[in-house]
């Protein structure tokens, strides 16, 4: 079975339906450093910390359909070994990579 990862635009915003697919249907997975560099329009860099939620192609669906929170998704295999230097490009100015509980933010 082939697993997707997502992360969500904000995590303390998730609504009671968002809240229950998730409970039911999907399963925690790493601690991400979310970056978004600087571009014209958003010419900051910001960097947070953030969850990955792992689910079935099947269960993605029916998130989808009750969610407008979703950031970003990607198959779970291809950050499954992420070194910690590593980096993933999610989308335009965003990357994702693993959670190094050093860095104090």
């Amino acid at each position: 079975m082939k697993e997707i990862s997502l992360i969500l635009k904000n995590n303390s915003l998730v609504t009671i339906e968002e809240f229950r697919i998730l409970d039911r249907y999907s399963c925690t997975g790493k601690i991400w450093t979310l970056i978004q560099r600087p571009t014209e329009v958003s010419p900051y860099l910001i960097v947070d910390r953030t969850i990955e939620y792992i689910f079935d192609s099947e269960s993605l669906t029916v998130f989808y359909i009750v969610s407008t929170n979703i950031l970003a998704t990607w198959d779970t295999d291809i950050t499954r070994n992420l070194g910690l230097n590593d980096e993933f490009h999610l989308k335009d100015s965003l990357f994702i990579k693993p959670f190094d509980k050093s860095i104090i933010f």
